[in-house]
């Protein structure tokens, strides 16, 4: 008889402590699914921010090519409005020469003609 009320407390112990690892165990599996599903959000949050970092990366290398673009553009007007000035300068101060027709008259030699 003691033998057997032994085994019961040995039973109802060992009952006992498989119940505790089971709600410990199950915790855990909760716990994990949780900080899985976590994981999962994060992740996805990542490739959004990476996509979004690639799509501004694009962004500015286009913005830099433009602005490159826009660079030589104003360079290239600059100097084209240096050589429209230099040109109209030496028009205005070095004129082609012109034909004029007091230019083009034989001038008379006075005569010594005395009356």
């Amino acid at each position: 008889r003691q033998d057997h009320i032994e085994a019961e407390c040995g039973l109802d112990r060992t009952r006992s402590e498989h119940d505790i690892a089971t709600k410990r165990c199950s915790s855990r599996r909760v716990k994990l699914t949780q900080q899985r599903a976590q994981l999962e959000r994060h992740r996805k949050e990542v490739e959004k921010l990476e996509r979004e970092i690639a799509t501004s990366r694009d962004e500015v290398v286009e913005a830099n090519q433009m602005a490159a673009t826009f660079e030589k553009e104003c360079q290239r007007r600059k100097q084209l409005r240096r050589t429209n000035v230099q040109a109209s300068y030496s028009n205005n101060f070095n004129p082609a020469p012109q034909e004029s027709s007091i230019s083009n008259r034989r001038i008379s030699q006075p005569t010594n003609n005395v009356p």
